[in-house]
């Protein structure tokens, strides 16, 4: 109940303490209760410099951590302050990582229920974004009525819809399906452990005009689904995954029909006009890779996780990427300068699509573009391989530095 009136609720110190006091005045609020016990009241702090000692382990251990019901974050340092919706804002990284293991056992745990929250309730992220930058407010109520009607359901679901109005946003459909006529792409998905999500996907791409096939890689025997559908061919290969690792995609992309590819996760959804819009980039532009997701290292070839402006970017992700199999045959002939390296990612060859990015630079000379586009949000995006930040985050700058000596280029 706290989650579905959040947006709508004013917080007089714009904090947690506010929105409670807030919250509990509500119209058919429940009565205030008062907890005792240190469940409720596990204190993480960033200042202390110290390993766990003996009553944090107690409290924080894996073997008791699910007991407790609440994080307290005593110091300045609060985790919510630097994330901007699901990012981790530029300039934390370095804050909330290099800290003792008691913070960061902390910070992970709180994370990980933090993304789960976001992909239960569709919104929430657009929302925490938007009141770190006012002025994405006001585009969002410029768009709903006087009264503010429209501002929850405009910003839920798919990323960027909300800033336009609904005959501008079909108007736009029409002009890009018309523009896009005779563009064809293959659609490439790994099916892991999210099937459900991937047959959602299909039921929507295979109608989209401009997708020729879909082809889906199953990657494990226990999450394999039949889909019949004459734009849907399966893959049924789960040794790919010790013979490959996530270069599997990139094998999937050799086995497309068309030379455009748009290889994509299985936590999101592109509307009809994205696809749309990045194959007019690639025909505009063909000789470079176009996503909806980049990173721009900062000085010192340090990855970044923070989202780049739309523009040139060194890197984008696979989250929804268009690429092409000259690229994905260009990829293999740089692979073994870097295979001992890859070997050390969990999974195998994790950071391919950081070394996807930087092959295409070597052989095409263009930095891959990055465009704002909308995309739909699926459940269970919060569980993928970069549930440990601090890991994730060592070992990608590290793949960054490595593979950019390794081919030559500089950040």
């Amino acid at each position: 109940d706290m989650l579905t009136r959040f947006m709508t609720t004013k917080s007089y110190n714009n904090g947690d303490q506010g929105f409670l006091t807030s919250y509990f005045d509500l119209p058919g609020a429940p009565p205030r209760n008062f907890l005792d016990g240190r469940m409720y009241n596990v204190k993480v702090k960033h200042s202390d410099r110290r390993n766990c000692n003996q009553e944090m382990n107690a409290e924080l251990t894996e073997e008791i951590g699910n007991t407790a019901k609440v994080l307290h974050f005593m110091d300045a340092t609060k985790p919510w302050v630097y994330f901007h919706g699901r990012d981790l804002s530029d300039s934390s990284a370095s804050n909330l990582l290099t800290t003792n293991d008691c913070f960061q056992y902390g910070l992970n745990k709180w994370r990980t229920n933090y993304l789960q929250v976001l992909d239960k309730f569709p919104g929430l992220d657009e929302h925490l974004r938007a009141t770190v930058n006012p002025q994405v407010i006001k585009g969002v109520l410029r768009n709903a009525d006087g009264a503010g009607n429209g501002v929850i359901e405009n910003m839920m679901n798919i990323r960027g819809f909300g800033q336009r109005k609904k005959g501008m946003f079909d108007r736009d459909q029409r002009k890009l399906a018309k523009n896009a006529e005779g563009l064809k792409v293959s659609v490439n998905i790994l099916n892991w452990k999210r099937p459900e999500n991937v047959q959602k996907i299909l039921e929507a791409v295979t109608k989209y005009e401009a997708v020729a096939e879909v082809v889906v890689w199953h990657c494990l025997n226990e999450t394999v689904f039949a889909f019949e559908h004459p734009k849907v061919r399966h893959i049924i290969d789960p040794a790919a995954n010790d013979q490959f690792g996530m270069n599997t995609r990139y094998k999937l992309c050799l086995e497309s029909s068309q030379e455009a590819v748009l290889t994509m996760d299985d936590d999101v959804l592109p509307p009809e006009e994205t696809v749309n819009s990045l194959l007019l980039a690639r025909r505009d532009d063909p000789n470079r890779l176009h996503g909806t997701h980049g990173r721009n290292p900062h000085s010192g070839c340090t990855y970044n996780f923070q989202q780049t402006p739309e523009g040139p970017a060194q890197v984008v992700l696979t989250k929804i990427l268009l690429t092409s199999r000259h690229f994905c045959s260009k990829y293999f002939e740089f692979t073994e300068v870097m295979e001992d390296f890859a070997k050390e990612g969990t999974p195998y060859w994790n950071g391919e699509d950081i070394y996807m990015s930087l092959v295409s630079q070597k052989v095409s000379g263009n930095l891959p573009i990055r465009h704002n586009l909308p995309y739909q949000r699926l459940q269970g995006q919060g569980s993928g391989i970069s549930h440990n930040l601090k890991d994730h985050l060592a070992y990608r700058q590290k793949f960054l530095r490595k593979a950019t000596s390794k081919l030559g280029l500089s950040c």
